[in-house]
């Protein structure tokens, strides 16, 4: 949970049209290259790149943003920020889940913040690389007492840094379509926001939601065998929550460049995923 160690977490839409293909380029680069993203992929409709980053404060949001119009070399572009305040995935239907299993795991904003030694980090990073490797191997990895790594892990699992440990089903090679749906819902109650909690956690084709503060207040993940079936969730989500939702937009994901846990679990960047 980046919230839990004094990080918060946004998303970030933007558009490219008018940039000259070189100036594009190296907009992707540096948004690929940023040590805040955990997330960078090809988008369609109003816009052509998403993108998932932290920062400790607006000050570093800001900074972000002067960081890809350097990376950009002065290119103009349009940008749409959202702050999240939690998230949530969901697992994956057709995967099957396993008796006793969660059937989603989420995390979102926190009021204590936990204090992290360099070991902590050590920790999480090795977890982040391997994390179906066993505390002994995780030990060795580190060079210290498995009973220190048994310590180390209930210790931030306590402290609500550390919320579980998964894999995730890259889409396009599952044979789903992926798409993101934004929700500008403005004036929903909590009631009606928790029933909408629920209406995601019931859906097969959903894979996250976040809850966010911004030009949207939902995104809604999914992952759909056919994508004339977006019109049919999206539909679905206004009839059922009007008169809350105003709009549902569908984004639908092209290309993924960058996908891999948050910084405090991946000391550097992996290899780049392109895969559509």
């Amino acid at each position: 949970n980046p919230f839990a160690a004094g990080l918060c977490e946004y998303m970030a839409l933007i558009s490219s049209q008018g940039m000259s293909p070189s100036a594009k380029q190296l907009l992707i680069n540096s948004l690929i290259q940023s040590p805040h993203t955990t997330y960078v992929g090809t988008v369609g409709g109003d816009y052509n790149l998403a993108a998932m980053f932290v920062a400790r404060d607006l000050g570093g949001v800001s900074d972000f943003r002067d960081s890809l119009t350097a990376g950009a070399e002065g290119a103009a572009f349009e940008c749409s920020i959202a702050t999240c305040l939690s998230v949530t995935f969901f697992q994956p239907t057709f995967l099957g889940i396993p008796s006793g299993a969660p059937k989603s795991i989420s995390y979102g904003a926190k009021t204590a913040v936990a204090e992290l030694d360099d070991l902590d980090h050590q920790v999480l990073h090795a977890l982040g690389a391997s994390p179906a490797s066993s505390t002994a191997q995780l030990a060795k990895a580190l060079g210290v007492p498995a009973s220190t790594i048994t310590y180390r892990t209930q210790s931030l699992k306590d402290k609500g840094v550390l919320i579980g440990l998964g894999l995730s089903v890259v889409p396009f090679n599952d044979g789903f379509f992926p798409v993101a749906l934004q929700v500008c819902a403005g004036s929903m109650p909590k009631k009606v926001r928790d029933e909408f909690l629920q209406y995601c956690a019931t859906q097969p084709t959903v894979s996250y939601l976040i809850e966010a503060i911004g030009s949207w207040n939902f995104q809604v993940g999914a992952r759909l065998d056919d994508s004339r079936k977006v019109t049919e969730l999206s539909d679905d989500i206004q009839r059922r929550f009007a008169p809350y939702v105003s709009r549902v937009t569908a984004i639908p994901v092209h290309e993924y460049l960058k996908l891999f846990p948050h910084p405090l679990v991946a000391p550097c960047a992996r290899k780049a995923l392109r895969v559509a």
